[in-house]
């Protein structure tokens, strides 16, 4: 697995928080003294709903909550706040754009990162996938290729490389497995993909792909490829 350098907002498309709050609650319990860790509660605050984020330090959060506005009353604080909707199944909060807010898991696999879309007012998961980590793409631990690229007042459209695994190995057996994933998955690339990883690798290896998508919401999700660079790596 790699772990996910987290990116809060004012990138890719989405919303800045309004404001942004964090309570120290004291001393991780899953650190020594002198390390300093805290277990923090944070608040990220939008016009119409604010996250809550309880951390201890271990991997992924202890809770996730989506809380909406209560004109301008709202409390960053532990016990629930009138409305809350808990949010389970994921590591952190990620990011929010309009009334749609992301979640992602505490940790990649096979070189993507799951994530969650869920409409804010009522806490309705809309959609969830897997966006390829940014080590594969460009070496560096960062965040993900999912960005917004069209918003209206209740709608949006992300582009993201889509992480799928395939059945074979694209770097062993390239020319039949390429045509195997690329009309399963009705990629728009008819060139081979990337691949990467593969230098120490000596026995066939399932591949992993990552191919560009867009999904519109909140209309019943429907994955379309586009056009772009293909990539692959192996399973982990």
């Amino acid at each position: 697995m790699l772990a996910f350098v987290r990116c809060i907002a004012g990138a890719q498309g989405f919303d800045d928080p309004v404001s942004k709050k964090v309570v120290d609650l004291g001393a991780s319990p899953f650190y020594r003294p002198q390390q300093n860790r805290r277990v923090e509660l944070r608040c990220y605050f939008y016009s119409r709903f604010f996250v809550k984020e309880l951390d201890s330090g271990a991997k992924g959060a202890d809770y996730l909550a989506i809380v909406p506005s209560q004109g301008g009353m709202e409390e960053c604080k532990v016990p629930r706040s009138p409305g809350e909707i808990r949010v389970d199944d994921w590591g952190y909060y990620g990011d929010a754009k309009g009334n749609f807010v992301f979640f992602v898991a505490a940790d990649g696999t096979n070189g993507g990162l799951p994530f969650g879309v869920y409409e804010a007012r009522r806490g309705k998961k809309l959609f969830e996938d897997s966006d390829a980590l940014s080590y594969w793409i460009t070496g560096r631990h960062e965040r993900g290729a999912l960005k917004v690229i069209h918003s209206t007042s209740d709608g949006i459209t992300i582009r993201y490389l889509r992480v799928v695994e395939s059945e074979c190995d694209l770097h062993l057996d390239a020319d039949r497995c390429w045509k195997e994933v690329r009309a399963k998955y009705g990629i728009v690339a008819t060139g081979p993909p990337r691949c990467s990883g593969y230098d120490e690798v000596h026995t066939s290896l399932v591949s992993s792909v990552a191919y560009p998508v867009e999904v519109t919401l909140p209309a019943p999700a429907k994955v379309n490829p586009v056009e772009g660079q293909v990539y692959c790596w192996p399973v982990d």
